[in-house]
């Protein structure tokens, strides 16, 4: 399961063509994107403690952050049963045929993000300042 923080396509060509300087944004803004994930990370982890029923750190553990390019980062675990905790699984069947009658969502990951959206933009903000100074024009 993986969620994706990414700036559109369509943000970046602004950017590029109001200041054409995409790649000069390049070190500070990867930075601050690589900080985000951490920071979200962290977030989705420390909400499994709070919102599952016996947490036991497994899930909690595998919550990694990922660059994929230099604007995009992904948040996500390899657990296996990652998605049931973030979607719930109540009335399906697993693979090994077990059926689960009630086994509710135990979302970690939305609100990781949710919770932490004005501080990601904070990041982002100050990493695009930090760049425009570094080349004299904040």
């Amino acid at each position: 399961m993986t969620f994706t923080l990414s700036f559109q396509p369509s943000s970046l060509a602004e950017i590029a063509q109001m200041y054409g300087l995409k790649t000069l944004l390049e070190p500070e803004v990867q930075a601050a994107m690589a900080a985000a994930g951490t920071l979200l990370a962290n977030a989705a982890a420390a909400n499994t403690w709070q919102v599952f029923t016996n947490p036991s750190g497994a899930l909690a553990s595998t919550i990694t952050p990922v660059m994929d390019t230099p604007y995009e980062v992904q948040i996500g675990s390899d657990s296996p049963y990652a998605r049931r905790r973030e979607y719930g699984f109540s009335g399906k069947t697993d693979s090994l045929g077990r059926f689960f009658a009630n086994d509710p969502a135990k979302p970690y990951m939305q609100p990781a993000f949710n919770d932490n959206e004005q501080a990601v933009l904070q990041l982002i903000e100050a990493a695009v300042g930090q760049a425009l100074a570094r080349m004299g024009g904040g």
